[in-house]
């Protein structure tokens, strides 16, 4: 596994079976922003409370490196985002050519490109259920910090030891 944007940090919280819950920052849309939880999900300061693959036997309040193996997040990505709009583009191009509804191109590669998006889509979910269960796609912890190194304070009030 490389290093990449897909790795963060966190601190054990929690453990069960081979699982551990882990506490970090969030990140995507709620990072850095100044709404302070005004908006529909909490705010960028609260934790965010993550089940990953414990491999390693990380005990609580380690702090830990935690990601995607690699490219577990491309193809997590290909599938949700790409698949369906791929779906779009091909329904588009299709309906255009094939659909007779009406003298209208736009109109035929409209209903053409929601169809082939909401079919796509479908697609999309059906592999998403599929691999569920695969423990490819799923987070894990991938070291534990050092004591002394940067340590991460997740939790108002929680120190690791």
């Amino acid at each position: 596994m490389t290093e990449g944007s897909n790795i963060r940090k966190g601190v054990v919280i929690g453990l069960e079976g081979n699982y551990a819950k882990v506490s970090t920052q969030k990140r995507g849309v709620c990072e850095g922003c100044g709404q302070n939880g005004l908006c529909f999900g909490s705010g960028a300061d609260d934790p965010d409370d993550l089940l990953v693959q414990n491999p390693i036997q990380a005990q609580v309040g380690d702090n830990v490196e935690f990601g995607l193996p690699d490219g577990g997040m491309l193809r997590a990505s290909f599938i949700a985002y790409l698949l369906p709009l791929f779906g779009l583009i091909v329904g588009a191009m299709l309906g255009q050519s094939l659909l007779s509804l009406g003298d209208s191109e736009d109109f035929r590669a409209m209903i053409g490109g929601a169809m082939g998006f909401v079919l796509f889509f479908g697609v999309a979910v059906i592999l998403d259920r599929l691999l569920k269960g695969s423990t490819r796609y799923e987070a894990r912890i991938l070291e534990v910090i050092p004591k002394g190194k940067t340590q991460c304070q997740i939790r108002p009030g929680f120190q690791s030891s």
